[in-house]
């Protein structure tokens, strides 16, 4: 009966560790704040780049008209909204990284407590052996 059990938990234990485990695992090394906040550097340098791969494409596009009645005021007040475009990019794409991977971690969360709790439960089936096995001798 013993036994049985273990190989049962272990079971268990296997597959979370080959489907859910995948991706939920990793995550039992980052506590909350870490893990969303190493997700939203990522995706600051991601966006910014995707910004300035943007704003360069329409620069290129629009340059041929812009550039023969631009003047020094408008120059500046181009600068100003890229700048406060820019701005308004980074915060929408943090808060959404910051909601999504937020979800994440308490998903895996609470995925690896059940995991945990096997885990706990194979160890005392362990130690009841262990006892057993030292009663008789």
């Amino acid at each position: 009966m013993l036994k049985e059990e273990k190989v049962i938990r272990m079971t268990k234990l296997a597959v979370y560790e080959n489907r859910e485990g995948k991706k939920t695992l990793p995550l039992s090394t980052y506590h909350r704040w870490d893990y969303v906040s190493l997700q939203m550097v990522r995706t600051f340098i991601y966006s910014s780049v995707g910004y300035i791969l943007v704003m360069g494409t329409w620069i290129l596009y629009s340059i041929e008209q812009g550039m023969d009645i631009i003047r020094i005021d408008q120059l500046k007040d181009l600068t100003i909204r890229i700048l406060i475009g820019y701005l308004l990019w980074e915060i929408f794409f943090i808060v959404i990284t910051f909601i999504i991977y937020n979800i994440r971690y308490t998903k895996s969360y609470r995925s690896l407590k059940g995991y945990y709790h096997h885990l706990k439960k194979l160890n005392e089936l362990y130690k009841e052996e262990k006892d057993k096995a030292s009663e008789l001798f």
